[in-house]
C-alpha cells in the first residue's frame, strides 16, 4: 500500500509509463484537463465525477436497491457489509492516481446523499478514500479489469 503522498502523485506517471489501461481509458472518456499540480500530467484527461451513474449502479444492485429513493440515496445501510457494498460503488466513481480537491468531492457526494459529509466521513474511514491538505484520492475499493483487446486478425 502507497501511504507516502509523493509517491501517491506519481503513481499515474508510473501506471501510464507501464501502458496502463486504467490512464488509457482515463484519458479517452475524460473531459476535463489534469489540474496543474495533481500529479498528472498536463495532457493527462480526467473523467468527471458522476453521481448519476453511481444511482444507477446503487439501483442495479438488488441489495442495495431499497435504500435509493427519489433519484438519490435516502437512507444510509446499517449493516456494515451492504454499507461497505455501497461506498465500493461510490468509490469507482473516483479515478485511480487522480486527487480532487474537498470542494469537488463535497459537490458529487451531495448529489448522491444529503448528509454529504457523513458520507465522505465514511469513505475515509472505511479505507476508500484518504486525504490530506484539502485533497481526496481513492485508496481502496474494487478495481475492475479492463476489457479484452478485440483481436483484429
Amino acid at each position: 500500500m502507497i501511504t507516502d503522498s509523493d509517491d501517491v502523485r506519481q503513481l499515474p506517471v508510473c501506471l501510464e509509463r507501464a501502458g496502463s489501461p486504467i490512464l488509457a481509458r482515463a484519458a479517452s472518456a475524460g473531459s476535463r484537463k489534469a489540474a496543474p499540480g495533481s500529479g498528472l500530467r498536463d495532457n493527462m484527461v480526467m473523467r468527471d465525477l458522476d453521481p448519476a451513474s453511481v444511482i444507477e449502479a446503487v439501483a442495479g444492485d438488488q441489495r442495495l436497491r431499497a435504500f435509493i429513493g427519489s433519484g438519490r440515496l435516502e437512507t444510509m445501510p446499517a449493516r456494515q457489509s451492504r454499507r461497505r457494498l455501497l461506498l465500493n460503488e461510490i468509490a469507482q466513481a473516483f479515478e485511480l492516481g487522480v486527487r480532487y480537491p474537498e470542494r469537488t468531492v463535497s459537490l458529487f457526494l451531495r448529489d448522491i446523499y444529503p448528509d454529504y459529509a457523513a458520507l465522505r466521513r465514511y469513505l475515509v474511514d472505511e479505507g476508500f478514500l484518504s486525504r490530506a491538505d484539502g485533497e481526496y484520492w481513492r485508496s481502496g475499493g474494487t478495481v475492475l479489469p479492463s476489457p479484452a483487446p478485440a483481436s483484429g486478425a
